[in-house]
């Protein structure tokens, strides 16, 4: 997949052109995935318009990625937003509502 969009971004990246601010979105794992593939663009498209703005994580993925260089963090965007959405209780904590507004 991220393989996928690098391939797809160095494409459109030939041709000069104006974009608006990159906002991405992930569930998930798809949290992290957006959080590598920012840092990429980042790294590789250095002063360009091809820097990601804002990150929005939708529940991302917990086991594996507390502290692992590959997870979403602050530092993927200017600006990073997680939204737990899970009424559940995990880790001593609650997270998101259990009944639907």
């Amino acid at each position: 997949l991220l393989h996928k969009l690098y391939t797809k971004i160095q494409g459109l990246s030939s041709t000069p052109r104006q974009f608006k601010p990159i906002h991405m979105i992930g569930f998930s794992l798809g949290s992290h995935v957006m959080g590598i593939a920012a840092s990429t663009l980042r790294d590789t498209y250095r002063n360009s318009a091809w820097i990601v703005k804002r990150i929005t994580g939708l529940d991302p993925a917990f086991p594996c990625f507390q502290s692992n260089e590959n997870s979403l963090d602050d530092s993927d965007a200017e600006f990073v937003d997680i939204i737990h959405t899970n009424g559940d209780q995990h880790y001593g904590i609650k997270l998101g509502m259990v009944k639907p507004i």
